[in-house]
């Protein structure tokens, strides 16, 4: 039922599932629907389309921004680190608040324990109601292609880690940009919003555009340790 050779986290699939492919769509449609269930996706580079995983920050020794990087199939970038001089203008912030976060979330799944019957699926963060003042705010969460209980609870605890994490930007920034690539962790130094030296905040890059001038243009979501962590 679980696949696991230990309780441990060193072993544990993240994601198991059993996935139906629809012959009838397009391949790359399948294909992406195959990633987002993985927490990856395909980002053009070079002519090539590449693949990224989300994944937490690997640690080797002391931390710095050297030694700390973002764990990935292809190759382990280091956090970018970019300051009030890289930007160009000013940044755009998106922050929804606790008015996009979630404390509680339903789903059901294909269980092959109920003849691949729907089992319902809840998970409760009772530190995040807290933090809501007891009031539930719930989510439903679509989980097509887990069949595994305890994956599915991974899955739903991962979906409200990353609710709490909401803000979004976007800015422009100096020629230096155009070595960043999407899925790239980036460390922001900006005074105005109060991100000085220690407290920085890290986002994950989510596209990246070169204009004629050779000016980057960047969106970014907000990055956390804590919603990779499986415990």
């Amino acid at each position: 039922y679980l696949g696991w050779t230990e309780q441990r986290q060193r072993y544990v699939t993240r994601h198991q599932g059993n996935i139906t492919i629809d012959t009838s769509k397009p391949q790359l449609e399948n294909l992406k629907g195959l990633l987002s269930h993985f927490n990856a996706y395909l980002y053009p580079s070079e002519g090539k389309l590449r693949l990224r995983i989300e994944a937490a920050r690997a640690a080797t020794g002391e931390e710095s921004d050297a030694n700390f990087n973002d764990s990935n199939t292809d190759l382990d970038v280091k956090v970018r680190y970019i300051t009030d001089d890289d930007i160009i203008g000013k940044i755009n912030l998106k922050d929804e608040g606790l008015s996009k976060a979630y404390n509680s979330v339903s789903a059901s799944i294909s269980d092959p324990m109920l003849n691949f019957d729907d089992r319902s699926v809840s998970f409760i963060d009772s530190t995040y109601k807290k933090q809501d003042n007891g009031i539930v705010k719930s989510a439903n969460f679509s989980m097509p292609g887990i069949t595994n209980y305890y994956n599915a609870r991974i899955a739903a605890k991962q979906t409200l880690d990353r609710s709490r994490f909401s803000r979004q930007i976007s800015f422009t920034m100096r020629p230096s940009g155009m070595s960043i690539l999407p899925g790239q962790l980036i460390r922001i130094n900006y005074p105005r919003f109060g991100w000085e030296t220690g407290s920085e905040v890290i986002f994950r890059v989510k596209t990246v555009s070169i204009s004629k001038d050779c000016l980057v243009s960047i969106t970014a979501s907000e990055y956390n340790d804590s919603v990779y962590v499986i415990n």
